[in-house]
């Protein structure tokens, strides 16, 4: 099965046995280390942490040649965004999910001023979240000295009505509202 870990908030596996005894040593492997780091707390206990949204696989081979895989994939907290966007948008019917890495929303504004408002907000929610989780990883690599990642900016160059960092997927007014869907990476 596929274990999800929300980005921002470590997850503590457990295995069956000890991952490694006396003299012999254990192999821990990340298919992509760009998307989970993790720490050992003890013989039994891994702490896993996302560093971007993606999915990953983490191997561990114990010391007794016992093999467990699991298939993590690291989400953004989607429950905090949309409770975001429901305030500020009220009256905006707003449905978001992921797929991997990448963030669909869709759903319909009072007009295409708000759908880019809308838009907006969840592009800097998500330059936001990538940023801080840049920033903490240069901080721990750096030995506590604070990262520098700035919250990336987009095409200066694309229309407004063209999401940057996303693709934007022109839909009809259904009912005098505008309907719009994204897919942000």
């Amino acid at each position: 099965g596929m274990i999800e870990i929300v980005l921002g908030r470590p997850r503590v596996l457990t295995l069956k046995q000890d991952i490694g005894r006396g003299n012999r040593d254990a192999l821990i492997a990340v298919g992509d280390p760009s998307i989970i780091d993790y720490d050992l707390l003890g013989l039994r206990h891994i702490r896993v942490f996302g560093l971007r949204a993606g999915v990953t696989d983490l191997e561990v081979i114990t010391s007794d040649n016992e093999s467990y895989t699991f298939r993590i994939h690291v989400i953004y907290d989607l429950d905090v965004m949309r409770a975001q966007l429901k305030s500020m948008f009220p009256n905006a019917l707003i449905r978001l999910a992921q797929i991997r890495e990448h963030v669909i929303v869709e759903g319909q504004a009072r007009d295409t001023e708000e759908v880019n408002r809308i838009l907006s907000t969840l592009r800097l929610y998500l330059a936001s979240m990538s940023a801080n989780m840049q920033r903490d990883t240069e901080t721990s690599e750096a030995g506590g000295a604070p990262g520098s990642g700035q919250p990336g900016e987009g095409d200066p160059d694309a229309p407004e009505d063209q999401p940057q960092g996303g693709v934007g997927v022109p839909a009809p007014d259904v009912g005098g509202r505008p309907q719009f869907s994204s897919r942000f990476a």
